[in-house]
């Protein structure tokens, strides 16, 4: 097992820096560095380096032993796609150091992360605007990521009928949907809604709105989410009328597109710990605070593979209708 950890302690550090004693002891043709120049080097009050940028320092241990070092270090203004690598060391031993390296391009995409969203803040202040606004249906896959830079950010987390919320994205997709295998349509959305769940759940910043509510009576369901919104925002509801009227305005009952009188009880595609999750769902958004329990809707054994072999077949079907 091959684990990488970032230098957090003066302990970590000194291992960082002493591991080339390690692995070239016996070679009678290393000549060793000074260890003053590497500390001094790697500290953020002396090195030259950090004058004008940061560095991340990793250590990979196989079999919890020592096996390897990187370090990458960043330019304060500059791409942040690049970084410079530096005091590289590893025993023989490629998956060693593939992981190290693997390590180093997280540490890349973390910079690019902090980045777009100085961006989005700075665009939000030179527009005038309370928020910005970040909706994508593929947003629920990269929680993960995503969760570890924004901090405590507001969600509005739409409820809607699997089957419609499958057929939809579908037919972004381009999709036809006698050519979708709805169970694996199921799979794919309860990925998305546990993870929505899971990385969701210690705000005290989130909404639930029910889709068919809001197509079925936009007033209501409007003024439920500007309060919210206001609340959330420390902003004096003086105007919520007008915007309530506003933002009702935009919601058109037939926008409601794929409508699925259907109750997931009658579909067999579904299984029992997708169902239950749509009446959870339903549940939180009369109760946001509900308890979650993530094993009580767990996910079938070989989804993820099943779903890599549906893309995979739709991938092939498509290429071979297209010529």
């Amino acid at each position: 097992m091959i684990e990488v950890r970032q230098v957090q302690s003066r302990r970590d550090k000194h291992r960082f820096l002493v591991f080339p004693w390690q692995i070239n002891r016996g070679d009678p043709l290393w000549v060793p560095p000074l260890l003053k120049e590497r500390k001094k080097a790697t500290d953020p009050g002396r090195g030259h380096f950090f004058r004008g940028g940061y560095a991340d320092f990793f250590l990979a241990y196989r079999e919890a032993t020592l096996a390897g070092t990187l370090c990458c270090s960043h330019e304060y203004g500059g791409d942040p796609r690049e970084c410079t690598l530096g005091f590289f060391e590893c025993i023989d031993d490629y998956a060693v150091a593939e992981a190290l390296f693997q390590r180093a391009e997280d540490a890349r995409m973390r910079e690019r992360a902090l980045l777009l969203l100085t961006q989005m803040d700075r665009e939000t202040e030179e527009q005038g605007a309370d928020a910005w606004v970040w909706k994508d249906p593929r947003l629920p896959l990269v929680l993960p990521f995503w969760t570890k830079f924004w901090g405590d950010v507001i969600y509005v987390i739409p409820i809607r009928n699997p089957i419609e919320t499958i057929l939809s994205g579908a037919s972004m997709e381009g999709v036809p949907a006698d050519a979708l295998p709805l169970s694996a349509g199921f799979a794919y959305w309860q990925a998305n809604m546990l993870n929505i769940l899971s990385y969701t759940q210690s705000s005290q910043r989130k909404i639930f709105a029910a889709f068919d509510q809001l197509t079925g009576n936009p007033e209501a369901e409007c003024e439920r989410l500007c309060r919210f919104l206001d609340e959330q925002a420390d902003r004096r509801p003086a105007s919520t009328k007008e915007k309530i009227e506003r933002l009702a305005s935009q919601v058109h009952r037939s926008e409601h597109h794929f409508r699925e009188e259907r109750s997931l009880a009658e579909l067999p595609q579904a299984t029992r710990e997708q169902r239950a999750l749509y009446n959870f769902l339903r549940v939180k958004v009369l109760h946001p605070d509900e308890k979650f329990n993530e094993g009580d809707f767990a996910p079938y054994p070989g989804w993820r593979e099943y779903l890599q072999a549906m893309d995979m077949l739709l991938s092939v079907r498509g290429q071979e209708e297209n010529g």
